[in-house]
């Protein structure tokens, strides 16, 4: 029986995908370089490795019948061999697979690439010099973002740069600076390598749509939902987005050909910018299961981390439809700390309220710790017993609540 599932990264996603696999009669092993890493609490055996490193890659894989990933970070070079050498034979499968993610790992290419497809993004470069923020500048005007185009998450790596002046702060807080000369009088050279540009877009609301694909190419794909975002990080999730019938449909055709253009097997999320004038544009694909579809653990017949195991293995994938109106609320820390949690008997006494707490051993600001998931017949009701809950929920306070 092939019942051995590995997977690289083991934060809150591995954790909640070694939750949903464990009832459906799943073996875990994971890969992380963390001890006690949240996702190492929960599987059956934890591997202590870089996941950015081909051996411990390859050390996984001799050991599972399903390979699959929770980071976008994974040594891709790693999963390309396992593939080529182990699929043929049987003996691991790979799923997404390893070209999938290679197509959007780069955030500049994977615009380009939605692009080429007639998918619509916002206006973007690559640069070079300073010059060519500068001309982009003249192009579309203040202000506009400048993105890192690997290893970007959580808001890290986006800067918005509303004036000239914001240019070299933003580069060297995108880790681009090469300094040179005294602490009092350094001289900054910069590397434009791991950048690129992109047009502000003046959104109505922020989407998203969490979707799974399986291995014969059938697709579900999961409500659209409102993403509420403060620097740059989600804070809220509301399930089902109010957005015009028209806009759904544009929505899920866009998510359903991008799963066919990668050829993807697994849940990915799309998150979208609703413009003023109902235009629909692509933000980002996370080929992953997602923060945004978090809700659907408690607010959907089959959460996506169920779904998710269920594309690469090869069962059925299961039914998205929504049981009731949720918003989700994550939960972040807000200094540097051991965790502690304050709260939580007054939340848990909230009718139709669900807390997870991530395992997470210390905290950092703006760092995902857990989230709250609040259902009710009302979608207004389930927003106000959301913020509600996250007043209610303090981490490292040492107040009495």
């Amino acid at each position: 029986m092939r019942n051995k599932i590995g997977i690289i990264g083991g934060g809150q996603l591995g954790r909640m995908l070694s939750l949903a696999a464990k009832p459906l009669g799943f073996e875990i092993i994971i890969l992380d370089p963390q001890e006690n890493c949240p996702a190492a609490q929960v599987a059956d055996k934890h591997i202590v490795a870089s996941f950015k490193d081909k051996k411990p890659v390859l050390q996984l894989a001799e050991e599972v019948d399903y390979l699959t990933y929770e980071i976008e970070s994974a040594n891709t070079e790693a999963l390309e061999e396992i593939y080529n050498s182990h699929t043929s034979t049987g003996n691991v499968m790979v799923f997404p697979l390893p070209k999938s993610l290679d197509m959007i790992n780069d955030k500049f290419l994977q615009k380009e690439l939605l692009k080429k497809y007639k998918i619509p993004v916002s206006h973007c470069a690559p640069i070079n010099s300073r010059k060519d923020i500068l001309d982009f500048a003249h192009m579309y005007s203040y202000p506009f973002m400048l993105k890192a185009r690997l290893n970007a998450y959580d808001g890290r790596g986006n800067a918005l740069i509303t004036c000239a002046g914001d240019i070299d702060r933003a580069l060297i807080n995108l880790g681009a600076s090469k300094s040179s000369g005294s602490s009092l009088d350094k001289v900054f050279d910069f590397d434009f390598s791991n950048l690129y540009l992109e047009a502000h877009v003046n959104f109505a609301k922020e989407l998203a749509i969490v979707a799974a694909r399986d291995q014969e190419g059938n697709f579900q794909a999961y409500p659209i939902v409102e993403t509420i975002q403060s620097n740059n990080i989600c804070h809220f999730v509301t399930a089902p987005a109010l957005v015009f019938n028209t806009v759904e449909d544009e929505i899920h055709i866009i998510a359903k050909k991008i799963g066919e253009i990668l050829e993807y097997v697994g849940v990915f999320a799309v998150e979208f910018f609703l413009t003023d004038s109902g235009q629909v544009l692509v933000n980002e694909i996370a080929p992953r299961v997602h923060n945004s579809g978090h809700f659907t653990i408690e607010a959907c017949k089959t959460s996506q981390f169920e779904q998710h195991i269920r594309a690469i293995t090869g069962i059925p994938l299961g039914k998205t439809d929504l049981i009731s109106p949720a918003t989700m609320v994550n939960l972040l820390g807000d200094s540097h700390a051991p965790l502690n949690i304050y709260g939580r008997d007054q939340l848990l006494s909230m009718e139709n309220t669900y807390l997870h707490i991530y395992g997470k051993d210390s905290c950092k600001p703006e760092r995902k710790m857990g989230h709250i998931t609040c259902l009710d017949s009302s979608l207004q009701q389930a927003f106000e017993n959301a913020k509600r809950a996250k007043d209610i929920i303090k981490l490292n306070s040492h107040e009495d609540h």
